[in-house]
């Protein structure tokens, strides 16, 4: 047996001009492709294809893993600075339109007081001036009035209809009961960065407390005197329940659109963290065989990539046979 040693000068990196091209570089990617581990490639093959030296192959594979690698990493710091600077930005938006509902809120219970504090007036008004007794259809109007008023008042107090948010707390509700209160894992089942899904927990949470707090009712008058601002209360209680609905319609599209664009993120960002640790693995295996590739000892009587695939699929369909059909 004969050995040959090769010296390898510091910064000397092969001819490309001269071997390869594009269309060979292209042939050597899919033929590596075709290997599901780096151990399995068959540099023989290859180089006997290409009409080049396994060396040289060997070395090509390295470069082309190495472009590849540095691609990969770069993308990946990109997408994740542009990710936070995203999520700033969503974060700023939040916050921005939860000024703006608390002072939508402010003003609507300002002017839920104010009309509480004319039909008092009003109600007064009429009880100090009232003499005499009314006619029969004059309380049965004032009392269709009121009643008219509180359906008004039991519509404003009763629970919003379900929207898109309360399905979407509702799938948070159940993640984190069966995760036990695991941030990490129920941001991997929705989609949703972990202190986010908490933050959402702990809002919902607080907003169904100040729900369930007893509200404090307007006291009636007794159907003894009329009064003539029923309609004009019941017109302002409408406007006000409508205002607060629209509020509550802009703050599930401002949710629905972060969370929506925070799990594209992250999404993305998982499967170029997955391909840039792949490409690493293969990465340091070439690394590695760098230096073996001066021995001139091969392997003899190899069998084409192609023909042991086909022969591994034949053994693997006898075995299936033998399982189906026991002797």
């Amino acid at each position: 047996m004969t050995y040959s040693i090769i010296i390898r000068i510091p910064w000397k990196r092969p001819n490309d001009e001269l071997i390869w091209n594009e269309e060979k570089d292209n042939m050597l990617w899919r033929f590596i492709a075709l290997h599901p581990q780096p151990n399995d490639i068959d540099w023989n093959s290859i180089s006997s294809r290409l009409n080049i030296n396994e060396s040289e192959c060997k070395l090509r594979a390295s470069h082309l893993y190495k472009q590849q690698f540095i691609k990969l990493q770069n993308e990946t710091l990109l997408n994740i600075s542009s990710g936070n600077n995203n999520n700033n930005n969503n974060n700023n938006n939040n916050n921005n339109n939860n000024n703006n509902n608390n002072n939508n809120n402010n003003n609507n219970n300002n002017n839920n007081n104010n009309n509480n504090n004319n039909n008092n007036n009003n109600n007064n008004n009429s009880n100090s001036n009232s003499s005499g007794s009314y006619s029969f259809s004059q309380q049965q109007h004032q009392h269709q009035q009121q009643q008219q008023q509180q359906q008004v008042q039991q519509q404003v107090q009763q629970p919003r209809a379900t929207t898109p948010r309360n399905d979407e707390l509702q799938r948070l509700y159940n993640s984190v009961q069966r995760n036990s209160f695991d941030w990490i894992k129920v941001s991997m089942e929705l989609g949703i960065p972990p202190m986010e899904c908490r933050n959402l927990f702990l809002s919902s949470q607080q907003n169904q407390q100040n729900q369930q707090k007893p509200q404090q009712n307007q006291s009636g008058t007794p159907p003894s005197t009329y009064n003539y601002n029923n309609n004009n209360n019941s017109n302002n209680n409408s406007n006000n329940y409508n205002n607060s609905n629209s509020n509550s319609n802009n703050n599930n599209n401002s949710n629905n659109n972060n969370s929506t664009n925070s799990g594209s993120q992250r999404t993305n960002q998982q499967q170029q963290y997955q391909n840039y640790q792949s490409i690493q693995q293969s990465y340091g295996f070439l690394s590695s065989m760098e230096g073996s590739i001066t021995q001139s000892e091969l392997v003899d009587a190899l069998i084409d990539e192609e023909d042991r695939q086909q022969q591994q699929q034949k053994q693997q369909q006898h075995k299936q046979i033998q399982r189906g059909f026991p002797q």
